[in-house]
């Protein structure tokens, strides 16, 4: 598809680290619109960095057909793409820390003084290397 048939998004976004309201309930950050086309390599960099360009908060003011400019309705998905832009993303843990947390959970409700106790504990399945992993693991 061809970036004349893509709709274009109008965004508002707003600058500062939170959002202030006065009186009306009218928000007193400064704000702009930002026209970009849905889907592009613009639009995905600019949701990418939204944040560390100072923006705080942003919602999708409109949408315009790609070749008609017409205005069409705003879909859910584009929306939610929008909002998820300030959620928190999982970050998948590394194979180190998932056999850490398997470590912990063989040891779960038990005390040991010495890394020995806890392999004899666990007949052997974990290496030397994994103990000391799980031993610096616990000091932090």
């Amino acid at each position: 598809m061809s970036n004349a048939k893509k709709p274009i998004v109008h965004l508002r976004v707003y600058k500062g680290l939170q959002l202030f309201y006065d009186a009306n309930g009218k928000v007193v950050n400064p704000n702009q619109i930002v026209k970009l086309t849905h889907d592009t390599i613009e639009w995905k960099n600019f949701l990418k960095n939204v944040q560390s360009l100072g923006f705080n908060s942003i919602k999708v003011e409109k949408m315009l057909n790609g070749t008609t400019l017409e205005e069409i309705e705003i879909p859910k998905e584009i929306e939610v793409e929008v909002a998820d832009v300030f959620k928190k993303k999982e970050v998948e843990l590394t194979a180190d820390q998932k056999r850490i947390a398997e470590i912990k959970n063989l040891l779960e409700g038990k005390e040991f003084f010495s890394l020995s106790k806890i392999r004899e504990e666990l007949n052997n399945q974990v290496s030397w290397d994994e103990l000391r992993l799980y031993q610096a693991s616990t000091i932090i």
